[in-house]
């Protein structure tokens, strides 16, 4: 019966570095049935902005963002892309101290220096961008010293400092929606039709009909 199937490419600890290189082979392999993906979000920045070993510095990040969505543009498909949350490292737990991670690995003002290059690509590409760090900061009701300083504690939308509440993909989620609906309304779950009849509109003197009508 659903209109879509939603498709979920996360890669754990992953950058734009990183994501530049495998996206052309996960967009061969989603479009190569008779199903073509119709919408799709890049989702990245978080792990570029860190100051491990997992950077990228924000011009070669704004140009792997800019080569990754002329590659999914090269497919017709709708795209959306979403720049990085907040930080805080006043959450990140003993386990990174464990594995040598230590002292601040960034900060709401660096994520916010990296989603405004995401936003500055997408406005050139001529794709949506969904705020994120102002949806949060709004979510919040924070001021900008207020998360440029540190002197909040963020545990409402990120559980360590860095991954997201179960209230912030909530939020992330309901952002999605009112994008697509504004965007691509017609990819807006309300305009989407059913593959399959609803189980009570199935005639079962003609259910072969009735299902697929």
């Amino acid at each position: 019966m659903r209109k879509l199937d939603v498709l979920n490419r996360g890669f754990s600890g992953y950058n734009t570095d990183n994501c530049k290189i495998i996206l052309p082979k996960i967009l061969e392999v989603e479009n190569q049935g008779p199903s073509k993906v119709k919408l799709m979000t890049l989702f990245l920045g978080t792990n570029d902005a860190l100051s491990t070993v997992q950077h990228v510095p924000l011009s070669r990040y704004k140009a792997n963002l800019s080569s990754m969505i002329q590659e999914v543009l090269k497919y017709d498909i709708k795209l959306i892309l979403i720049g990085p949350g907040l930080h805080d490292p006043k959450l990140l737990p003993q386990g990174y101290a464990d594995n040598g991670i230590i002292g601040d690995i960034s900060s709401s003002l660096n994520n916010k220096t990296y989603s405004e290059a995401a936003k500055s690509v997408a406005e050139q590409h001529k794709v949506p961008f969904l705020d994120l760090w102002a949806a949060f900061q709004k979510k919040g009701g924070w001021s900008d010293e207020q998360l440029t300083q540190q002197s909040v504690l963020i545990d409402m939308l990120l559980s360590d400092g860095i991954h997201f509440t179960s209230e912030a993909y909530q939020l992330l989620y309901k952002e999605l929606i009112s994008a697509i609906e504004k965007e691509y309304p017609e990819l807006a779950p309300s305009n989407l039709k059913m593959k399959l009849a609803l189980w009570d509109t199935i005639d079962p003197a003609n259910m072969e009909k009735t299902i697929f009508n």
